[in-house]
């Protein structure tokens, strides 16, 4: 019966997406039939959506933007309740909105200081505005470089420069950023930088939807199918990794990408996965916060006081990990790699004056009393206050506050190595100097920049499960 209903809730959806349409959105709707499955597409000049009907009555949203090829939001459910899916629906239509609120592609190309960059910047508009392309192109000196690159979608190195484009790319990690050639910044060619520029879009867009996994170098066996999903905050959009691991070995891999997140976003990816694997035996969840036995306590979160693990382990009757987010990823880059049996992973999120630590030490995740260790929070020198959140929007700011945290972190933990994350600090001999002006230079630890957030975290998140599930 309960199959039978939500067959027929499928079709009333389906019915209903066909026929519905937001007053003032400016986007067509209809069917394709050539995807082999029951297809609806939205599309305007600047977004293509679909809403697929899959098997086991799942239902795909998904919205790319046509510009950068990026998807920019995408979620899977399985359909039983319409409510539920009318308001997921309503949320998809919105990002649709916004990705035509976002319409233009943003360049910004930069120099030493600023002037020859102006000045192609501005043949470049002319051109894009000659042959009907909404792009628009603006220029900045290098010193400005990392702040203003926030709003924009493309990054572009005068060769001059170029030789920065690591540290930029650390800075701006989610931006692309490219270098301009030679040739074509000498005789400001226009038409093959346009060219060139469209032909590292799309090339980027195919990267980010290549699935990476991780090699685990240390002695371990995982005997259990597994789900793990990760919660990564990025500042326009959250986006809710998940793999399915079989023993070891990565079987399934996706994201959903939203504006905002709740538990019953959680729960979609749950019940999806066991649609499909009804033989997962764990089920595991990383999330900021101090997580004591399931309780999440983040008081900048959404998802702050909930107790997690019961209400899964009640809904599924399966176990259900919950770990802190900041130690999954030290276990996964503990997992990855066979130099380091202490190590330290720092993340300083951008704009955010709160951080985090997780430690390894002789090759065991270090939690502590109530799972308090790590907690930047409680640190001395820290201070939430307007002029300590001024300075975290910059370079300087966010030096100063990571060295003197990884002070603490040196003197009580005395790790091999420190993994750190900040987008603001795109030069780790920038940091390593400063935390040198208190601990001589023979005691400070290797100083590590730049690792993929997600993949370590559902490696170590899969490597938690099959621990807590071992014990």
């Amino acid at each position: 019966m309960d199959g039978f209903l939500s067959e027929i809730n499928a079709d009333v959806f389906y019915a209903w997406v066909m026929d519905h349409k937001v007053e003032g959105r400016d986007y067509s709707v209809q069917e394709d039939t050539q995807l082999g499955i029951r297809t609806i597409c939205l599309d305007n000049d600047y977004a293509h959506a679909e809403v697929r009907f899959n098997p086991m009555n799942i239902i795909e949203l998904q919205a790319d933007d046509k510009t950068t090829g990026r998807t920019e939001f995408y979620l899977h459910f399985q359909l039983s309740n319409l409510n539920h899916a009318t308001s997921l629906y309503n949320e998809f239509t919105d990002a649709l909105a916004k990705l035509n609120e976002k319409k233009t592609l943003k360049v910004l190309l930069s120099c030493t200081g600023g002037l020859t960059t102006s000045l192609f910047a501005g043949l470049l508009n002319e051109a894009a505005k000659a042959i009907g392309l909404d792009w628009q192109f603006n220029a900045t000196p290098y010193s400005s470089l990392l702040h203003e690159g926030d709003d924009y979608n493309v990054i572009l190195l005068a060769p001059q420069i170029s030789y920065q484009h690591d540290k930029v790319k650390s800075g701006l990690r989610h931006k692309l950023v490219l270098d301009i050639p030679p040739q074509v910044f000498a005789s400001y060619n226009v038409a093959e930088m346009l060219r060139y520029v469209q032909a590292e879009i799309e090339k980027d867009a195919l990267r980010k939807r290549a699935p990476v996994d991780m090699d685990i170098r240390r002695d371990f066996s995982n005997p259990y199918k597994t789900l793990v999903i990760s919660i990564i905050r990025h500042t326009d959009m959250v986006r809710l990794g998940y793999r399915i691991y079989d023993k070891d070995e990565m079987i399934e891999n996706n994201e959903t990408i939203k504006t905002a997140i709740d538990m019953q976003d959680i729960d979609d990816i749950i019940s999806v996965a066991l649609a499909g694997y009804p033989d997962i035996d764990i089920i595991g969840i990383t999330t900021p916060g101090i997580i004591n036995d399931g309780y999440v306590d983040n008081v900048n979160d959404a998802l702050n006081h909930v107790q997690m693990k019961d209400m899964f382990v009640a809904k599924y009757h399966k176990p259900v990990v919950v770990s802190n987010d900041v130690n999954a990823i030290a276990v996964g880059l503990y997992a990855t790699q066979e130099l380091y049996e202490n190590l330290t992973f720092y993340f300083q999120p951008r704009y955010n004056i709160i951080a985090g630590a997780g430690n390894i030490i002789n090759g065991r995740l270090h939690t502590g009393w109530k799972n308090l260790s790590g907690e930047m929070l409680f640190m001395p020198g820290w201070e939430d206050t307007p002029d300590m959140r001024a300075s975290m929007a910059t370079t300087e700011g966010n030096i100063a506050l990571v060295a003197n945290n990884l002070r603490g972190v040196i003197c009580n933990i005395a790790p091999d190595v420190i993994y750190v994350y900040c987008d603001l600090i795109p030069d780790i001999e920038e940091l390593k100097a400063e935390v040198q002006k208190y601990i001589p230079e023979e005691y400070v630890p290797t100083l590590i920049k730049d690792i993929h957030l997600k993949d370590y975290m559902l490696v170590g998140q899969m490597i938690l499960c099959a621990g807590e599930a071992l014990d």
